[in-house]
């Protein structure tokens, strides 16, 4: 799974776009409880059907975008977020 995809990094910036269950994914699987760690991970299902589709990148771009982040548009051309 791309559990560090969940990550922005933008000139220097690390921004977590959804730290709650980022940090709750890596604990369960730092505890070893692998049952639980999916369990979270299944609540990012669409996200992670989204990258996918399209590559994290630009997911997580859009996203980012989108929660207000960063400024439109946020990737250099010829990129494009969704």
């Amino acid at each position: 799974m791309p559990w560090l995809n969940v990550l922005w990094h933008r000139q220097h910036h690390e921004i977590t776009l959804f730290p709650k269950t980022a940090l709750a994914i890596t604990r369960a699987a730092q505890a070893g409880n692998t049952g639980h760690a999916l369990q979270l991970s299944q609540q990012l299902d669409g996200l992670w059907g989204l990258f996918a589709q399209y590559g994290s990148l630009r997911v997580i771009a859009t996203a980012a975008e989108l929660l207000g982040f960063v400024e439109f548009p946020c990737l250099p051309l010829p990129l494009q977020t969704l």
